[in-house]
């Protein structure tokens, strides 16, 4: 019985041992070689006002809409608006930008005005042309900026655009990008909105493409160097303390029944 005993000791002690050398490199030299994973953040609202023209419904509110409409199109003059939210994504990202299939109409040659604003807040369901917070009449038929402002030339009838979002990385609250033309640019575009799920699935919707600094192992936070070593370290001592507590019940057993 002391055999027995000695001998699961030392198995236990030997296990130990072996575990700590195994994982010292690891809590010595930190984190593991890094890769990147890539994820996307699809909007949190989406809309477009519409705000001038012969065919123009400055009153309406399109929150619901399964198409965002940009330019002099059927709606008159039109702004679209996307949040994203950008407390859900995770933290270390290695990038961030904006992709989505986008349809032109219009002349040959068209741009696109891309308004970025950071802070703003609005309700989904209740923004229209006149009562709105990103100054949609402004950044339409003046040429004054409300934002960070990117210029995106298309020349065919379909194209997936892509801004870089890098600046946003560190960034935890909302965004919100504004598609726009000149009020003198004929030409009108049109995206995917978030309601319209099954023309989302045959095509790419707005949505923020982003990777994320991640460890070999799975891990995505670089500053975790040794959970897994103490998580194993402790499920050895655990199954130590298990079978002392066994050998050490069994022998009081033995010693009654003498």
């Amino acid at each position: 019985m002391k055999m027995q005993k000695k001998t699961i000791i030392r198995s236990i002690f030997v296990s130990m041992i072996f575990s700590i050398l195994c994982f010292s490199p690891v809590i010595q030299y930190g984190r593991a070689d890094w890769t990147s994973s890539d994820t996307q953040l699809l909007p949190s609202k989406d809309t477009f006002v519409s705000i001038g023209g012969t065919l123009s419904e400055p009153l309406s509110n399109f929150g619901g809409a399964e198409t965002l409409y940009v330019g002099d199109g059927l709606y008159g003059y039109c702004v679209s608006a996307i949040e994203y939210d950008l407390s859900e994504l995770p933290e270390n990202l290695a990038s961030l930008q904006f992709e989505s299939d986008i349809v032109v109409y219009g002349e040959n040659t068209r741009t696109l005005d891309v308004y970025i604003m950071e802070g703003i807040n609005w309700v989904e369901l209740e923004v229209t042309g006149l009562e709105n917070p990103f100054n949609a009449s402004e950044i339409c038929f003046t040429t004054g900026s409300v934002g960070n402002l990117t210029q995106i030339t298309l020349t065919g009838s379909t194209a997936e655009i892509t801004i870089d979002l890098d600046e946003y990385k560190d960034n935890n609250g909302l965004i919100t990008l504004l598609f726009t033309t000149g009020a003198l640019d004929e030409s009108w575009f049109t995206m995917q909105s978030k309601e319209n799920q099954y023309l989302a699935s045959y095509s790419n919707p707005p949505r923020l493409e982003f990777t994320v600094e991640q460890a070999a192992d799975g891990d995505t936070d670089p500053n975790n160097t040794g959970s897994s070593v103490g998580a194993t370290l402790f499920v050895i001592a655990i199954i130590g303390v298990i079978i002392f507590l066994v050998i050490k019940k069994k022998k009081k057993k033995e010693v009654e029944m003498v």
